[in-house]
């Protein structure tokens, strides 16, 4: 059997057929298996990225507290300076309330014996 110009084209263009569609699928199978490592590598970035945001926010309702604790602190110390200066200044008015007191006693006891 012999093979005509006709048959020989045709052979050829099946072989070509073939050796288009393998080169096709390898190409086809590559590029998918490129986008399904990109789309992971992907989800892992936003996974990161949502842990990071999550610390800093962790990181900064902390550094928010802290502020909050030490101006209350500062407030408490304040408040504390402030009911201690009071309190000295109560016993002051309580010695002179009391000298004052006892001075009155003695001018009337004065005004007693004199009168």
């Amino acid at each position: 059997m012999t093979y005509t110009v006709t048959d020989k084209l045709m052979l050829a263009c099946v072989i070509m057929q073939f050796l288009i569609v393998v080169i096709a699928g390898t190409f086809s199978v590559h590029c998918v298996g490129v986008w399904l490592t990109n789309r992971r590598e992907e989800r892992h970035l936003r996974q990161l990225e949502e842990v990071e945001a999550q610390r800093k926010r962790s990181d900064n309702e902390r550094r928010e507290w802290t502020r909050l604790l030490d101006a209350r602190e500062a407030t408490i110390s304040d408040q504390k300076t402030k009911l201690a200066v009071a309190e000295r200044r109560l016993e002051r008015l309580e010695d002179l309330l009391a000298a004052s007191d006892s001075e009155r006693r003695r001018l009337m006891e004065e005004a007693k014996c004199e009168g």
